[in-house]
């Protein structure tokens, strides 16, 4: 599915459950994938940089894997509630790469195992507000991964046979 040019993207609201799988959003205003009081999966997205929140979880839990969240207008990642990122890249925008200013306790924002656009530690925490020390940054991808879809056979022809 391919979003553009809306003010809005998708919403999960009202204890709804659901998924997203396979889809590009480009030029959307304010907020790509909005949790609110629900939950959700995302797979294999892409959100163009530019939205104001590209990621937004208000209430509930978000699970995001093989997926690229560009750049936000005020943050990349919005949360007061669980978020869970692998296997993506997180990239930074124009203000903070992730808000977390009231995670409850015993939940956390968990971005481990992600490209940052940069491996520079110190420069991914400056972009983080976290005050309760609740987002996990640990185990930074070291390079770009690989987020697209590929087919078993596309995987298999990467490795060679051994001889």
């Amino acid at each position: 599915m391919h979003v553009s040019e809306r003010r809005g993207g998708v919403q999960f609201s009202i204890s709804s459950t659901g998924w997203v799988e396979d889809c590009d959003f480009q030029a959307v205003d304010v907020v790509a994938i909005d949790i609110s009081t629900s939950a959700a999966i995302v797979r294999r997205c892409s959100i163009a940089p530019g939205t104001k929140f590209p990621v937004s979880v208000g209430s509930g839990r978000l699970e995001i894997y093989d997926s690229v969240i560009g750049g936000g207008r005020a943050a990349t990642i919005a949360a007061v509630s669980e978020i869970l990122v692998r296997n993506s890249h997180i990239l930074p925008g124009d203000s903070l790469t992730v808000n977390a200013p009231i995670i409850a306790p015993g939940e956390f924002v968990d971005l481990a195992g992600n490209w940052w656009g940069t491996t520079d530690t110190t420069q991914i925490r400056a972009k983080i507000f976290d005050p309760n020390n609740r987002v996990i940054i640990d185990d930074i991808e070291q390079q770009p991964l690989q987020t697209e879809k590929n087919t078993v056979g596309g995987l298999k022809g990467l490795y060679r046979s051994p001889k």
